[in-house]
């Protein structure tokens, strides 16, 4: 096994053989083989952006990095958005989300009927688009990323890739 002063030199004897115009030492290729592919994996992790979606009282505390608004609203639909942040790649029947998870899988499956499912569907989808719009507004941004990666129909589920989805702060205040 290598040890980190042996690493580190063979790292110094790589650096001046390409300083020199010279091909790397076979015995430190493997060592900057595993430096590029860490130096590599370290440049892709990206810090992911922290937002902001909070039920302050009367209304909804909304940001991202580039800043945050109040929206005095009482609307259902962020309730909904909200619910379905907090349960990322979760597809999640209309019925639960209409009442935003107060139901389990199985009441919701009781409740089954398809005029219940169909009427509860229809009403997210419209509070959902009702609330995006207002968000278009004042958070584009967000209003943007909800557009992109929010679903809505029988099953509905926030769906952003895990690598780039941003952190949520949805604790209400």
């Amino acid at each position: 096994m290598m040890t980190k002063t042996d690493e580190l030199k063979h790292l110094i004897q790589a650096s001046h053989a390409l300083e020199a115009g010279q091909p790397i030492p076979l015995d430190a290729a493997g060592v900057v083989a595993e430096a590029v592919k860490a130096a590599i994996e370290h440049g892709t992790k990206k810090k992911r952006p922290r937002y902001l979606f909070k039920e302050n009282g009367t209304g909804w505390l909304i940001g991202s990095p580039n800043g945050t608004v109040y929206l005095r609203t009482r609307q259902k639909g962020f309730q909904i958005i909200r619910f379905l942040l907090s349960n990322p790649g979760s597809q999640i029947h209309a019925l639960q989300v209409a009442h935003c998870g107060a139901l389990t899988p199985e009441q919701a499956t009781e409740t089954l009927t398809e005029m219940n499912v169909e009427r509860a569907r229809k009403n997210i989808s419209a509070q959902v688009k009702t609330a995006i719009k207002k968000l278009d507004h004042e958070c584009p941004e967000i209003a943007a990323h909800l557009r992109r990666h929010l679903s809505t129909g029988i099953y509905c589920c926030y769906a952003a890739d895990p690598n780039t989805i941003p952190e949520w702060d949805l604790i209400s205040i």
